[in-house]
């Protein structure tokens, strides 16, 4: 596959990057230029200057739709139960039980590994 080979013939390029700081600090601005450097590298293409800020914008939502990124926030008042998987209640209001059922649902980050494991 085309993201392994060159993966292997460039060990300097992370893929895995977390952007941290308080609120308003740019973080969800950054994580657009950080993609699209990762993008540049792997898939050879031309990214738009930084002042031409919508045509980044642009681009990033591109490889959003084709789903080669993915954008999520994690947030640290985030349990297990949403970040890989949790317990929860099934709400059916049309039936009158009082016995309550429930569920295993995945959390965001076991989605977004799936995803990934499927791309493979």
């Amino acid at each position: 596959m085309k993201m392994k080979k060159i993966l292997s013939e460039n060990q300097n390029l992370s893929l895995n990057q977390i952007l941290y700081g308080p609120p308003g600090t740019g973080k969800t601005y950054h994580t657009i230029d950080k993609a699209l450097e990762i993008l540049a590298e792997v898939e050879n293409i031309q990214i738009p200057s930084q002042d031409n800020r919508n045509n980044r914008k642009k681009l990033f939502d591109e490889y959003v739709e084709k789903g080669q990124i993915i954008f999520t926030t994690f947030h640290q008042s985030y349990g297990y139960e949403e970040y890989v998987e949790g317990v929860k209640p099934i709400i059916n209001d049309e039936s009158n039980s009082k016995e309550v059922q429930y569920e295993i649902s995945d959390g965001v980050f076991k989605e977004l590994c799936d995803k990934a494991l499927k791309k493979l």
